[in-house]
């Protein structure tokens, strides 16, 4: 399969999932919108799977209307490829109710959320998929940590962990997810690290994920 083929291949991949993922979260929202009574598991379920659609949305759009780089500023190599795809989408699997109801939980699930939709508008049409240089974005939460939006899936889906009740499965997907993310991370820092820009940023922003742990 020569380059072109295999992008245009990897491209309807990283659509259809994403165009899928949105339609999973939005019948799960359909299916949490109060029929009756109002009660708290209602409308938080409504409340939190309606920021993360929103978050997913604007992260499609910008992906789909974002900067066109150079071919040398994207990786579409298989190794990296697989790394990213599933850092971004196996959190699809972990599922959108059965979860317990703890208010100070789903308050901090809540405010990650709005974390993520303001990193991904901070991000902006350098949004990509996969591992590419579409322009460094400095400032915002993106003044705090390197990869603040990493860090809000992180933050949530550990607190999503912590109220599941099927405890075991979710720990096997969610530390999978993690060490996808993780090696998502090291490949996208490598690769931007030829970048002068981002040299010096990450001169200046330490922290890739949380302040003064990593």
């Amino acid at each position: 399969m020569n380059n072109n083929a295999r992008d245009s291949l990897i491209n309807a991949v990283l659509v259809s999932t994403s165009v899928c993922g949105l339609l999973m979260m939005l019948k799960g929202l359909l299916v949490t919108i109060p029929q009756g009574a109002f009660t708290y598991s209602t409308a938080r379920d409504t409340i939190l799977i309606s920021l993360v659609l929103v978050m997913n949305t604007l992260f499609v759009f910008f992906f789909l209307t974002h900067r066109v780089a150079p071919s040398k500023m994207v990786r579409t190599d298989t190794v990296t490829f697989i790394w990213a795809y599933l850092g971004s989408y196996l959190p699809f699997f972990f599922g959108f109710k059965d979860f317990l109801y703890i208010p100070l939980v789903d308050v901090l699930i809540a405010l990650s959320a709005v974390w993520a939709i303001f990193s991904v508008v901070r991000l902006g049409k350098s949004t990509d998929i996969l591992v590419s240089n579409r322009g460094i974005v400095t400032n915002g939460s993106y003044g705090y940590v390197r990869h603040p939006l990493y860090a809000s899936y992180i933050l949530t889906n550990t607190l999503y962990l912590l109220i599941s009740p099927f405890f075991l499965w979710r720990t096997v997907l969610y530390s999978i997810w993690v060490l996808c993310l993780y090696m998502r991370i090291y490949y996208e820092e490598q690769f931007l690290s030829h970048s002068k820009e981002y040299r010096e940023y990450a001169t200046k922003v330490k922290y890739r994920l949380f302040p003064g742990i990593w």
